[in-house]
C-alpha cells in the first residue's frame, strides 16, 4: 500500500551497484529499513544523496508491506533545508553520532509520536543553534526520558552516591561497580537541569565533556546494551577538544 510519509535517517548502506538500504526512524511506522536506488550522476541522484545523509528528516512515498523487513521508498526529499548543520563541521559530527547513536538504540519497529516530536524538534534545534558543543550532551541527557531511564536525582545529598544501574541516589555503597561517587556524583544532578537552550551557554572544559559524554553513554549501555558500540566519539573528541 503506497502511503506518504516522514522520517529521520539513521544511515545508508550501499547494498549493490544498483541499490542501497537506508535506515529510518518513521512517525507512522517507527524503525524501518528501505531499498533505495544507489549511484548515479544527474542532478536528481545528488539531490537523493543529500537527502539520504544521516540526521536529515525527508519525505516521500512509500509501498509499505508489513510482511517485509525490507520496504520500498519511492520518490523523497528533503522536508526542510539542513544547511545549518551539513553546512558546519561541529554540528555534522554531531549529527552523525547522534544518528549512529539513535541506529543503536531504536530497535522497535513500533511508532512513538512523542519520540517523533522530540526527535524532530532535536534536529530543528541543531540546525539553529548558534553553539553545538554541548548539544550532544543535552541529546543524550534529554532524551532518557523517551527511553523510561531519566535518572531520579530528588534523593541527591552532597555526600549520596549514585546507582547507574538503579538510576537514583543512595546513601549506601551498591555492591556492584556501576556507582558514581565524589565529585562524580554531582553528574547526574547537572545532567537533569540541561536543555538545549542553556546547553549552548554551558561553558565547561573539553575534559569535562568527555567525562560528560562517557559516562552518559555508560548509563546508556547499563540499560540498554549496545548504546556504547560508537565509532564517532573520537570525532566529537576531535572536533571540540
Amino acid at each position: 500500500m503506497h502511503q506518504r510519509l516522514n522520517a529521520i535517517v539513521l544511515g545508508t548502506v550501499r547494498h549493490s551497484d544498483r541499490v542501497s538500504i537506508i535506515h529510518l526512524y518513521t512517525d507512522t511506522h517507527g524503525r524501518m529499513a528501505a531499498v533505495i536506488p544507489a549511484g548515479g550522476s544527474s542532478r536528481s541522484s545528488r539531490m537523493r544523496r543529500a537527502a539520504a545523509m544521516p540526521l536529515s528528516v525527508i519525505e516521500g512515498e512509500i509501498n509499505f508491506r508489513p510482511d517485509r523487513e525490507l520496504q520500498t521508498l519511492g520518490r523523497y526529499a528533503l522536508a526542510r533545508p539542513n544547511n545549518g548543520i551539513y553546512g558546519n563541521p561541529a554540528k555534522s559530527a554531531v549529527a552523525l553520532f547522534i544518528a549512529e547513536f539513535l541506529s543503536n538504540t531504536l530497535r522497535e519497529a513500533l511508532p512513538d509520536p512523542l519520540l517523533w516530536h522530540f526527535l524532530d524538534t532535536s534536529v530543528r534545534e541543531l540546525d539553529a543553534t548558534p553553539a553545538a558543543a554541548n548539544f550532544h550532551i543535552a541529546f543524550l541527557s534529554c532524551m532518557t526520558a523517551y527511553a523510561g531511564i531519566t535518572p531520579d536525582t530528588g534523593d541527591y545529598t552532597p555526600h549520596a552516591r549514585f546507582d547507574m544501574r538503579e538510576g537514583r541516589y543512595t546513601d549506601y555503597a551498591p555492591p556492584h561497580a556501576d556507582v558514581l561517587a565524589g565529585e562524580e556524583a554531582r553528574m547526574p544532578l547537572l545532567l537533569s537541569k540541561i536543555n538545549y537552550m542553556n546547553c549552548r551557554r554551558l561553558r565547561i572544559s573539553a575534559d569535562t565533556r568527555r567525562r560528560l559524554l562517557a559516562g552518559l553513554i555508560r548509563y546508556w549501555a547499563i540499560h540498554i546494551p549496545g548504546a556504547d558500540r560508537l565509532n564517532s566519539t573520537e570525532v566529537l573528541r576531535q572536533v571540540f577538544a
